[in-house]
């Protein structure tokens, strides 16, 4: 339960209104135990009106043994039902010979101020549980953005969605309205508590003995269901990491022919969540009959003792019928908080599963006395630089400069440290010895805003969202105009297919960008980097994944977007790097040849062996 405790920092904006709804909770309680209370009037002024000058009850000496302190318990009693009579007699104008009148209007009022503040208890409770929940489901998607690409090997994407889809949702259905009636139950209890005491307080006592006997099984049936749901929730976290692997994989799945063998794995995935929910209900479904069990032998303790002394002339009828119903209502409230602790107990296992992706500290984390970059004036430079990822050397002591407006081409095979080499440009990792610098100045050094501000990526995954074209090349910036962003498209050389789609520019892609050719695709991307004018660029197997006609046509547009800027390109396709100003060779995470396409060839060394077989495997293709 402790994680739920964390709350109290998202709680604190809203104190304010808190204290209001609290308010209100306490006004509903106190509605809550009048109505308890006038049941005794009702009965015996109502339903039993005892002939005028008789006595209720004759009042015979107790068969119960004095207890020390019982004669001042007595007379506060006493004290407190005199105050309540004057009260009613004073401020509401009230007359036995007329409680056939008074006592069910004020039946009517209780109910009527219970169910006003009610609604306002609600309502004001309410609305602050949605605002924690909407305010931890924004800090979890931002504390997600913030993470570097190290954090998203390491926790697959369906994980990570049911995060902050169905744990914050588990949290909600506590934070919202249930938290509002819980303040009010609780509230209520005590004043039926206070209520029950004024009315027959040795009734009270043998109840506060009894009653609580009722809450050790939901105790004892909390921790196993919270075990059970946290295995659920991870099963669950497994299924939604499933899901999304096979639809975003779905070409290949039917390409291999293994639907079948994917409907079979996520059966069993449905399977051990099936078992794991089972168990939980098991709990969830035991709690409350048992409940109900112990509260018919609780309730059959407390008839047996009041039937005692009614028979005895020690209790009045009428304080037994009142004391009985804010018993009755006591037990049904905690029946109800057994059921909420229930939620409660899968919302803390939830809380642990959210806190603990808010507890990460992002491994790429801006300085606190960050500088704002500079416009790029002269050169990137590689200093020693390595990176291990998990304790595997990636990159090993890279040294390597690149001049302002310079070409160069990184080649190498599968797993040389290409991409890791080029992502230590905008942060996407931190080195873990040497530097990365820009114009003399550690990249560290720099707000993480500004460095990425004047870079450009193009990608072989080609990323589109679910929008127009025009906000899809204008990501981020809805405020360029449509002259701006028609001008990057034909720079991109997609102005001629962007205009015969169906609504031009307006056209809605839909998830990826499916309705499109991965060459169409490939060139808005390519329209979105030319409108960023990011002095620097980062084409990474920008046309690994095209035919030949569509590479063709991307290289225009890739060359219209390096005009004037310093690019760094990576391809494993020799063709596409021989225009480069030098081609830098990497082998098992380090530089093994730097210079021209010729100079390499002649020299005999690593890329003139690529270069071999390349061209021997095209030749056998075709």
């Amino acid at each position: 339960m402790r994680s739920l405790l964390r709350f109290r920092r998202y709680l604190r904006p809203y104190l304010w209104t808190i204290l209001t709804g609290v308010l209100y909770s306490v006004l509903v309680a106190a509605a809550t135990a009048a109505v308890a209370a006038l049941l005794k009037p009702m009965f015996n002024e109502v339903f039993f009106l005892a002939p005028p000058g008789q006595a209720s009850v004759a009042a015979p000496a107790s068969p119960l043994p004095d207890l020390p302190g019982t004669a001042s318990v007595e007379a506060w009693r006493q004290q407190a039902e005199a105050f309540l009579s004057r009260a009613a007699r004073t401020w509401l104008g009230y007359r036995p010979d007329r409680a056939y009148i008074y006592i069910p209007a004020l039946f009517v009022l209780a109910f009527l101020v219970k169910g006003l503040f009610t609604y306002l208890s609600s309502y004001r409770l309410g609305t602050v549980g949605l605002r924690v929940v909407q305010d931890l489901r924004r800090e979890l998607y931002e504390q997600i953005q913030r993470q570097s690409l190290k954090f998203f090997a390491s926790h697959p994407t369906g994980q990570l969605i049911s995060r902050v889809t169905n744990d914050v949702a588990i949290l909600q259905s506590i934070m919202g309205a249930p938290a509002a009636e819980m303040v009010r139950l609780a509230f209520s209890f005590v004043f039926l508590f206070a209520a029950a005491m004024v009315l027959d307080w040795k009734l009270c006592l043998i109840c506060s003995v009894v009653l609580p006997v009722t809450v050790y099984p939901a105790a004892r049936f909390a921790s196993k269901i919270k075990r059970s749901t946290a295995t659920s929730q991870s099963r669950l976290a497994d299924l939604a990491d499933r899901l999304q692997e096979t639809i975003v994989g779905r070409r290949v799945v039917r390409g291999f022919n293994t639907e079948g063998f994917e409907i079979d794995r996520f059966g069993v995935l449905l399977d051990r969540m099936l078992h794991a929910d089972r168990k939980a209900m098991k709990y969830v479904s035991l709690t409350q009959p048992v409940i109900e069990l112990i509260g018919a032998l609780a309730m059959a303790v407390l008839a047996a003792f009041a039937g005692w002394r009614i028979h005895a002339g020690t209790l009045d009828p009428g304080d037994f019928v009142a004391t009985l119903g804010a018993l009755y209502w006591m037990y049904a409230i905690l029946k109800r908080f057994a059921r909420q602790y229930n939620e409660v107990t899968r919302a803390a296992a939830a809380a642990e599963r959210v806190f603990q992706v808010l507890d990460l500290e992002p491994d790429v984390v801006e300085a606190a006395d960050a500088v704002e970059m500079p416009t790029f004036a002269r050169e990137i430079r590689f200093r020693d630089a390595s990176f291990s990822y998990v304790g595997e050397p990636v990159l090993e002591s890279v040294s390597l400069t690149i001049r302002k407006g310079e070409k160069v081409a990184l080649v190498g095979a599968s797993g040389a440290g290409k991409t890791t080499l080029v992502n230590l440009i905008p942060r996407f990792y931190d080195v873990t010895a040497g530097a990365v610098e820009i114009d003399g100045v550690d990249v560290r050094r720099l707000s993480l805003r500004s460095l990425r501000a004047q870079i450009g990526l193009v990608t072989q995954e080609i990323i589109l969202f679910n929008d127009s074209v025009r906000h899809n090349i204008a990501y981020g910036r809805p405020d360029v105009s449509l002259e701006r962003v028609q001008e990057a498209a034909r720079a991109a050389h997609a102005h001629d297919f962007i205009s015969a789609l169906p609504a031009g520019y307006d056209t809605e892609l839909g998830e990826a960008g499916q309705s499109l050719s991965t060459g169409q695709r490939q060139r808005i991307s390519i329209a979105r980097a030319v409108l960023k004018g990011a002095p620097i660029l980062i084409l990474d197997e920008a046309t690994s994944a095209l035919d030949t006609e569509s590479e063709a046509q991307v290289q225009a547009a890739l060359d219209e977007l390096m005009r004037h800027r310093t690019a760094l390109i990576i391809a494993h396709r020799l063709a596409t790097v021989r225009r480069a100003d030098r081609i830098v060779v990497l082998e098992a995470g380090r530089i093994a040849e730097v210079g021209s396409h010729d100079e390499l060839l002649a020299a005999g060394g690593v890329y003139s062996r690529l270069h071999q077989m390349q061209f021997q495997a095209a030749g056998r293709t075709t």
